[in-house]
């Protein structure tokens, strides 16, 4: 049951109407207190060739995938990848990609374990910082991304690409850095 959330058809007015329920006041702290139970833990083999399906195998072997699972659902993921130093690549060290938590399953706290499981991996690692990419214009992102202690960065050689991104698409990302020292 890889990423579905198990509601069939009727899965875009559920997606609809859990968002309009999660926007109400008071709605995170009953979803906390009420939170089914969660697993994390390393996507299998069979989720990463999935994930993976199309890419190179050495590009899938520096990224290690986590899932947040419901009973046997995936209800949320993130990417966890290792970029090599090269001096034509200004995105080396450690990097999070892609943390997504299904919306039938969000503000109950999925999208923070997941990232705390990728900063704990990252400091066992001994990586000296743990950056991001993320949509400036993406408000529950950059919260929950400041609450962790990410703070905006400039990469040097970088930021052109992301303002000739900006012009093609007309959306501004920006780096944030987590010091793990």
């Amino acid at each position: 049951m890889f990423l579905k959330s198990g509601l069939t058809c009727f899965e875009p007015l559920a997606r609809r109407v859990a968002i309009r329920i999660q926007g109400a006041p008071g709605y995170r702290r009953l979803a906390k207190r009420l939170k089914p139970d969660f697993t994390i833990s390393e996507a299998d083999a069979d989720e990463r060739a999935v994930i993976f399906k199309g890419y190179e195998p050495a590009v899938a072997d520096c990224i290690t995938v986590y899932v947040a699972r419901r009973q046997q659902a995936i209800v949320g993921s993130v990417h966890l990848v290792r970029h090599p130093p090269q001096e034509e690549f200004p995105l080396a060290g450690q990097w999070f990609y892609s943390l997504e938590v299904w919306p039938l399953w969000r503000r109950m706290g999925l999208g923070e374990a997941l990232l705390r499981k990728v900063l704990d991996q990252a400091k066992a690692e001994n990586a000296p910082a743990l950056f991001c990419l993320v949509f400036a214009d993406a408000p529950a992102a950059l919260k929950l991304y400041h609450k962790l202690g990410f703070k905006r960065v400039v990469v040097p050689g970088f930021e052109e690409q992301l303002e000739d991104e900006q012009r093609l698409s007309g959306r501004r990302r920006v780096v944030l850095c987590k010091s793990l020292d």
